[in-house]
């Protein structure tokens, strides 16, 4: 375009005319691609959060349904050992043999009154996760000399319920270990138990699982 022509865009307005729409339609179609694009990225986002929340309840389930037969079995094998004990053998002996057995996340607690509850054994895995130290560190001792004030408050609520219902029932139990730094929650099933020596009984089976932010290997055994 010259200078000196000052008519230029005049005679020429409707090709130009034409190329700005042009221009803006191509755009507008391109925000368009852009947006909808956008839009089906996050339709994809949602729907495998939907289908990852749908795995994570499964598993949940099918996690309860293992622990509940965990608890049935324990019961049934605790019974059958108290049959065949010798005469004279304390009750508690026995659970605290079947306990040491355990291969898995398995406690039991003797109830002394409303609300106060004293250990009788922690299984192996237990003691090493929660307490980095001996089956026997637990023995005789409340949660409120084990754990901070707030989670053993919420453990004494949790059996004192447990006892008074007389029903077992599942649990997720924060967790906070000043002794092995395991955080987490402690996933299982409480149930009460009255032996033959007279005693209440509150018994926990479960697992642990770690929080996001936790070393999954806090015991340094695989170094």
């Amino acid at each position: 375009m010259s200078d000196a022509d000052p008519h230029f865009i005049a005679r020429n307005w409707p090709w130009l005319s034409a190329g700005v729409t042009l221009l803006g339609t191509g755009a507008g179609w391109l925000i368009k691609a852009f947006l909808d694009s956008r839009g089906g990225w996050v339709d994809r986002l949602e729907r495998r959060l939907d289908k990852l929340d749908a795995q994570v309840v499964e598993r949940d389930q099918r996690i309860d349904h293992l622990i509940t037969e965990r608890q049935q079995m324990a019961e049934q094998l605790l019974r059958a050992n108290l049959a065949l004990a010798e005469r004279g053998t304390p009750p508690a002996s026995t659970l605290k043999a079947l306990i040491d057995r355990d291969c898995g996340m398995m406690f039991a607690k003797r109830r002394l009154g409303p609300g106060i509850f004293e250990m009788v054994r922690v299984s192996p895995l237990y003691a090493k996760t929660y307490l980095g130290g001996s089956v026997y560190d637990y023995d005789g001792k409340r949660d409120a000399e084990i754990w901070p004030a707030e989670i053993a408050a919420l453990f004494d609520e949790n059996d004192e319920r447990i006892y008074r219902d007389q029903v077992g029932e599942s649990v997720r139990e924060p967790v906070d270990s000043p002794h092995t730094g395991v955080r987490g929650v402690f996933h299982g099933r409480k149930y009460p138990v009255r032996l033959h020596d007279g005693e209440d009984y509150i018994i926990g089976v479960g697992e642990h699982i770690a929080s996001p932010a936790e070393d999954p290997d806090p015991q340094g055994e695989n170094e």
